[in-house]
């Protein structure tokens, strides 16, 4: 592959990768400013490393091992703060993460294509308040409903949402 195609691919990676890595280191560390850092660190690491990925299929399995060793790595360093992280703990909090990140894997196309199922009003609601981040004051007004009315509805199609999505996956897994 020529490296300018193999640089683009791997930036393409890198970036669809950031929300799953930054949310783990997250949940490990529980500091934004150092889980910010702790990510650069990785990025860094997994950019001098890219050369010995054979498969891109495996990128977001190495990404996160490398990942949880710059954790870890973190995590040592930082043996003289009073505040640790038990190994054993730590290594509890990983596998949750590990297998949450699994679920939201899963989760997430099937939640544009439940979003894509609802009705135009529900979905635009949900557009209106977790893609245009919209205050559901601002919503009730753009709708002319009450703001009560507003919130039940959201209330109600994130149900829905949840349902439909959780029924997808057990349908995926079944096949």
């Amino acid at each position: 592959m020529p490296a300018q195609d193999k640089n683009e691919n791997f930036i393409q990676l890198l970036t669809e990768s950031q929300n799953r890595l930054y949310g783990y280191i997250y949940t490990m560390i529980g500091d934004h400013s150092r889980a910010k850092d702790v990510l650069q660190e990785t990025n860094l690491v997994l950019w001098r490393k890219y050369d010995e990925l054979e498969e891109v299929e495996n990128f977001k399995a190495w990404s996160f091992t490398v990942c949880k060793f710059q954790v870890m790595a973190y995590l040592r360093d930082k043996k003289r703060d009073r505040l640790l992280l038990d190994p054993e703990l730590a290594d509890m909090i990983s596998e949750t993460a590990e297998k949450e990140n699994s679920l939201m894997s899963q989760a997430q196309p099937q939640l544009r294509k439940c979003i894509a199922e609802l009705p135009e009003q529900n979905r635009s609601m949900i557009e209106m308040k977790y893609f245009k981040r919209m205050m559901m004051q601002d919503i009730a007004e753009t709708l002319k409903r009450s703001l009560t009315a507003v919130k039940v509805s959201i209330h109600r199609t994130r149900k829905v949402l949840q349902d439909c999505i959780r029924s997808k996956i057990l349908e995926e897994a079944d096949r």
